[in-house]
């Protein structure tokens, strides 16, 4: 992963010393609306102000999401009520607790 932030390192260091152009919007080759990507002007380009300071990791990340999506549908589809019962606590009290960094917040009725 430090080898590709390297060369895209090199590759701006490199256009800004040729002083070589990057289109405004690096989005535009995906399409238009012919192929139904319409990109909003107003929105702000992903990464414009580069990567926060402090991120979380990417495999803690997959992991909090993999045990918050198994929690959510199990806590809706599991066939015994404690179970399902179970799968709501854990969205509601053990989640926030045993990972700060991830929130849950339940859809009113």
């Amino acid at each position: 992963m430090k080898a590709l932030r390297w060369i895209f390192g090199v590759t701006f260091v490199v256009a800004a010393v040729l002083n070589l152009q990057f289109p405004e919007n690096p989005l535009e080759k995906l399409g238009g609306a012919a192929e139904g990507i319409l990109l909003d002007p107003d929105v702000l380009l992903p990464c414009r102000d580069g990567a926060p300071a402090s991120a979380l990791a990417s495999g803690r990340q997959l992991m909090i999401t993999r045990l918050a999506a198994l929690a959510f549908f199990e806590s809706r589809f599991a066939p015994d009520a404690t179970e399902r019962a179970a799968h709501e606590a854990f969205l509601h009290e053990t989640l926030t607790r045993d990972f700060p960094e991830a929130s849950f917040l339940a859809a009113r009725n």
